[in-house]
């Protein structure tokens, strides 16, 4: 059954993302479901044994570890003005990302909520961020929740490059966009590729001149296939803004990092390729280049 998944901590961003899942659960029409993973009664269980008395002083902590979870849970719920009966809540044991996306394989239709904030580099670097885990593992689409302002899209950044993960996400594009009355900025970012840009010429001049031919018609085919998706779009009632430009400096992930600073969505919506973790050290990831850098909310499709 087609869900919205929301992972929870019970923390701040938590909470955002659950009052944010609301939303979405009323447009949608898709129920909501809290998980959360309880990674303290593990440790508990493994506590090795020193005394007779210590297994009945576990077992009573770990009864104190479960009520103290469940009034948690509805504290969580009052706060964002959710009825019990409304939703349902799950409690798991495990690591938070693989467990999440463990439970959605059957919910081919729904969606992954989490809260998450931007961490600073050294956790980026060694320790990475829930978001960023599920984002690589899960093939459901995972919505990121960051600003507390801001539960309800109006504004929102498409990034296509006409690929099959992006006509995936596309799906979503139209469906929140009719859902929300939002307006939809779509961008397409063309570059010259490093094996064109490697070729040899035999000056500065005509290697400038080939590749401003390569992007000349780059771009006339991104044109094309630009104006059909606004038509799509628009037939829809959306309304679209939308645009191709060249990639300063052929970088295409800091390119479209400026273009998110210039029109500042509600929601930016990126379709992933699924690189594997040495294609996205080596080449670069656009899903981890924006996360990273871009406090905003995302929805990530694969």
């Amino acid at each position: 059954m087609s869900e919205i998944l929301v992972g929870t901590d019970f923390g701040l961003h938590s909470t955002l993302a659950l009052k944010a899942a609301k939303h979405w659960s009323d447009k949608l029409k898709l129920p909501l479901h809290l998980v959360y993973v309880d990674k303290l009664t593990p440790q508990l269980e493994s506590m090795p044994v020193y005394s007779p008395s210590l297994p009945q002083e576990v077992y009573d902590f770990k009864s104190w570890v479960e009520k103290s979870i469940d009034r948690k849970i509805l504290d969580h719920l009052n706060m964002c003005e959710i009825n019990k009966n409304d939703i349902k809540v799950t409690v798991v044991q495990g690591h938070v990302a693989e467990e999440l996306t463990l439970m959605t394989k059957q919910n081919e239709n729904g969606l992954i909520f989490l809260g998450s904030e931007q961490h600073d580099l050294i956790n980026r670097i060694f320790l990475g961020s829930v978001g960023e885990k599920l984002a690589n593992l899960s093939q459901n689409p995972v919505v990121i929740i960051r600003n507390k302002n801001i539960e309800v899209p109006k504004k929102i950044l498409f990034a296509t490059d006409f690929s099959i993960p992006a006509k995936k996400a596309l799906e979503w594009v139209k469906k929140l966009a009719v859902s929300f009355s939002a307006e939809i900025n779509l961008v397409n970012l063309i570059s010259v590729s490093l094996k064109e840009q490697l070729i040899d010429h035999s000056s500065a001049e005509s290697s400038e001149h080939y590749i401003s031919g390569v992007l000349s018609v780059e771009k006339k085919n991104a044109d094309e296939k630009m104006q059909n998706l606004v038509v799509v779009l628009e037939n829809l009632g959306i309304k679209v803004n939308a645009e191709v430009l060249h990639a300063q400096k052929f970088d295409l992930n800091q390119s479209l990092l400026d273009y998110a600073h210039t029109t500042c969505p509600d929601l930016l919506i990126i379709a992933s390729h699924g690189k594997t973790w040495p294609q996205k050290i080596l080449s670069g990831s656009a899903t981890l280049t924006m996360l990273r850098n871009y406090s905003a909310n995302f929805l990530i499709c694969k």
